[in-house]
């Protein structure tokens, strides 16, 4: 849904249900795309966000739940872990079983030289709370390794093990090697596969730090090769095409209309449509 980031809910499940797919990812990203706001949601609200997921015959797998659980500033990770259970107790109530999260702003790569130990010590308590909302609603939190302490598999390995909990795994961004390290993702991917639960099929194009990520199979990244590890490992969890940011704007898709963001969808249908087995 992030594609639609300056358009309504209501056109967004329009544009996603035109295009061909029969689930979504519900966003919930403050700052960048916030279409869902558990945090101000009435009864209302969720009456109306259920008539719309039905009239556009879309079911939630996920919601897009990033927040900050990492920061200088203590009191404001409180904030954004209080965020994130809202967000965590929306989708018990829709029945979604993951919310999709980061650990810090994803513009960092390397948290460990960012953070103090005192700081990560701080996450590792912090997330226990998170944990225990998990278990009572029967959600997943899936870190996606979009920055700070899971940008890399082996950082999240260690993150993982760690955690030792079910109720935390990996989403697994397929762009973000290249965009960030200039690498192929295929063997960081097979490194995690026992932790990931939910992917991004992102495409990307220009190397290390070009924020150019076109229709799915439009970019520079083997689908061929991605899709093939995770079909051999029997991979089960959703998969969220996340695609079209540009123009400069990490906020905006680069679209000036939603037609424009329709045609990228349909694309990227299109071209995922040959791997049969991921419907």
């Amino acid at each position: 849904m992030k594609l639609f980031g300056e358009f309504t809910l209501e056109r967004a499940l329009c544009g996603i249900s035109h295009a061909g797919f029969k689930y979504v990812e519900l966003a919930s990203d403050p700052g960048m795309c916030h279409h869902v706001m558990p945090e101000q949601m009435t009864e209302k609200d969720f009456e109306k966000l259920s008539i719309l997921l039905e009239e556009f015959g879309l079911k939630p797998v996920a919601i897009s739940g990033h927040v900050t659980m990492m920061d200088k500033d203590p009191s404001k990770e409180r904030r954004e872990i209080e965020l994130l259970k809202k967000r965590i107790e929306l989708a018990g109530r829709l029945k979604t079983r993951v919310v999709v999260t980061r650990t810090t702003d994803p513009m960092i790569s390397d948290v460990f030289a960012v953070f103090s130990k005192a700081e990560i010590e701080r996450f590792y308590d912090n997330i226990k709370g998170v944990i225990d909302c998990c278990r009572n609603n029967n959600v997943v939190l899936a870190i996606e390794n979009d920055g700070g302490i899971t940008v890399t598999a082996d950082s999240a390995l260690e993150a993982m093990r760690r955690i030792d909990s079910e109720y935390i795994r990996v989403n697994y961004d397929t762009a973000s090697m290249p965009f960030r390290f200039g690498l192929q993702p295929e063997e960081d991917l097979r490194k995690l596969l026992k932790y990931v639960v939910h992917m991004h099929i992102k495409d990307q194009r220009g190397g290390k730090g070009a924020y150019i990520f076109p229709a799915i199979g439009e970019g520079e990244l083997n689908f061929d090769n991605i899709l093939d590890i995770l079909r051999k490992y029997g991979y089960k969890g959703a998969f969220s095409v996340e695609t079209g940011f540009g123009k400069g704007d990490r906020m905006k898709s680069g679209c000036e209309k939603p037609e424009e963001v329709d045609e990228i969808l349909r694309r990227s249908y299109k071209y995922l449509e040959r791997y049969e087995w991921l419907f």
